[in-house]
């Protein structure tokens, strides 16, 4: 159903451009019509009714009109392939065309006790897939054609007003009854979709942030609310908007509205002087859901708890997927010995670094780096001090290269260090820093490494710089390692 269906004069309360809406309300349609029909059918065979020929003229002539225009639309319908749903003017149309009918033939044929209940029947139709402006027109014909009826039937006086009484009690609660059922199981129906569209997104999104962006419009239908917010909160800092819908620009949540208390009470609806209330959920860590719908006094606190449990449910379930995914990439990026990026993480980086150096035309230096007979030294006192010396080599290069730069384990005793914004003559005194200072780490024998230094020549691919760089590292360890080989060669 749509938020605003029900302000139009004339709308279905179901979609009719949804499948799983239109089937159910019209198969009940088709039923009721069936019923109507069938009813009116069997009036000629009732034995010794007293027939009013201008009535049943005109109730026939109604009937006839009814037929054709139901008929109409159903080979509209079938020729769509179902596709095509009559439209609520249409529909309106012939509901107030059958109350018509019935109350005529009713008339015409002498009965209208008999076929009085007949009349409630479109009016439980428009309950199921009308507005209420359609309800209460057709309702209020088929009060009105009940007690004409029942006037010309004979009935007058206390006895009218009695009818009239019982008629509009029995039938108005009987109509009110079906409505809401109807509403509920159109609206679960649209709240079930949509809470499957919010699962399908939650378990297809890899970034949460935006995976929430998405989700808002479906979280508004299936709360009906007027405005949603997604707030980062601090705890030190201003709230600041996410993401909200479907007026990004609306602060209402800022206007008085005590987030703090809400926050600490899970649950808050706090009344306002338009008439709206607010509804908040902290959903994960510093995010905060915030609601903001009309206020309707009845069981107002009991609907918004369920509807929102389990939008909120899903809502979590992307976060924690989202963050699963981030945990999961970061792992695949990340070695676990060392906590340097490895060698995806490294590649990723050197394309980023390159296409950065493209379009400044600043430098881009790497150094490949191998540390000197690390084999033996695993050899000698065993892996679990080899590994130390990786950790601390790692450590390393996290204190005394900068922020800009990187480094990362290439594989086995070998890294590699990215130097953006740096020349061979800056590369290589950065490189040789590192190695004073590794040669100054705590181990059981003093450690070393050899290193080769590439600058980009602004055309060569990824590959093509790192064996550059790694013919330098060859060169400086074929020459008695312990030291910094810079190569100016390119591949051009």
């Amino acid at each position: 159903m749509s938020g605003t269906s029900d302000h139009r004069l004339l709308a279905f309360r179901a979609d009719p451009d949804n499948p799983t809406y239109s089937t159910i309300a019209w198969q009940l349609v088709g039923l009721a019509v069936g019923g109507v029909v069938g009813a009116l059918a069997m009036m000629p065979l009732l034995p010794d009714l007293g027939r009013r020929p201008g009535w049943l003229g005109a109730g026939l002539a109604m009937l006839a009109v009814f037929v054709v225009l139901l008929g109409r639309e159903a080979i509209h319908l079938f020729r769509s392939g179902g596709r095509r749903v009559t439209s609520p003017r249409m529909a309106m149309a012939l509901v107030l065309l059958c109350i018509a009918t019935i109350g005529c033939l009713a008339v015409g044929l002498g009965d209208p006790t008999t076929y009085r209940l007949a009349l409630l029947i479109p009016v439980l139709v428009t309950a199921v897939i009308g507005n209420r402006a359609m309800l209460g027109a057709a309702f209020l014909l088929a009060v009105l054609v009940a007690l004409t009826t029942a006037t010309i039937d004979g009935t007058t006086g206390r006895a009218l007003v009695a009818l009239a009484a019982t008629t509009v009690a029995l039938w108005g609660g009987t109509t009110l009854m079906v409505y809401a059922l109807a509403r509920a199981a159109i609206d679960g129906i649209g709240n079930s979709l949509r809470l499957a569209s919010i699962a399908a997104i939650a378990s297809q999104v890899d970034d949460d942030e935006e995976g929430l962006r998405l989700v808002l419009p479906d979280l508004l239908a299936v709360v009906r609310a007027d405005q949603l917010w997604l707030l980062r909160v601090p705890h030190d800092g201003e709230p600041a908007v996410a993401a909200a819908t479907p007026d990004p620009g609306a602060t209402g949540w800022a206007d008085g509205f005590d987030l703090e208390h809400v926050i600490a009470d899970r649950l808050t609806i706090t009344h306002r002087s338009g008439g709206a209330a607010f509804v908040a959920e902290q959903l994960d860590g510093d995010l905060v859901l915030v609601v903001s719908r009309r206020w309707s006094p009845f069981g107002e606190r009991l609907v918004a708890r369920a509807i929102l449990d389990r939008a909120v449910t899903s809502l979590r379930l992307l976060i924690d997927r989202g963050e699963i995914l981030s945990r999961l990439r970061e792992l695949s990026t990340i070695d676990e010995l060392t906590g340097l990026p490895n060698r995806r993480g490294l590649t990723a980086r050197l394309e980023l670094e390159r296409t950065g150096a493209a379009r400044t035309g600043r430098p881009l230096c790497i150094a490949m780096v191998d540390l000197d007979r690390f084999k033996a030294y695993n050899d000698d006192f065993g892996h679990l001090a080899g590994d130390d010396v990786l950790r601390r080599v790692a450590t390393l290069l996290r204190e005394r290269l900068r922020a800009t730069d990187l480094g990362a384990r290439y594989g086995g005793e070998e890294l590699c260090l990215v130097l953006p914004d740096t020349d061979l003559a800056g590369g290589a005194a950065l490189v040789e820093d590192l190695l004073a200072h590794v040669r100054q780490l705590p181990a059981e024998r003093p450690i070393t490494f050899s290193a080769g230094l590439a600058q980009w020549d602004g055309f060569e691919s990824i590959d093509e710089l790192l064996s550059r760089a790694d013919q330098a590292l060859y060169r400086a360890k074929r020459d008695g390692r312990d030291r910094v080989e810079v190569t100016t060669t390119t591949t051009r």
